[in-house]
């Protein structure tokens, strides 16, 4: 895809929709394990980092249990650009972070 986006043969819309559609099958096939997604977010180009693309990333995390790491993924993200499925992705992420750090007590 590079190579071509180089010599002009694909409109950058294309191309960049193509390239996004790549990043989101290969967080697919790493949902499973935060030690890969985690090594692959690393590697993402920041260029090639977007608000579809890091809530997927970020959704991945949360499902992990990772939701920390799934915050600040998407606290980098909003810096760079808003994004309203994002902050509401990191209300679940941050409820989900305070529920587990608040001690549960028994009513009665």
């Amino acid at each position: 895809m590079r190579f071509l986006e180089k010599h002009n043969a694909v409109l950058p819309e294309a191309a960049h929709e193509a390239k996004l559609k790549a990043h989101q099958e290969n967080i697919r096939q790493r949902r499973t394990d935060f030690a890969r997604l985690q090594a692959y977010q690393i590697a993402l180009p920041s260029h090639e980092n977007n608000p579809r693309l890091v809530h997927d990333l970020a959704e991945a995390m949360f499902e992990l249990g990772a939701h920390e790491a799934a915050s600040r993924c998407i606290e980098a993200q909003l810096d760079r650009e808003w994004d309203s499925p994002l902050v509401t992705l990191y209300g679940q992420a941050t409820r989900a972070i305070w529920s587990y750090a608040l001690p549960v007590q028994k009513c009665g």
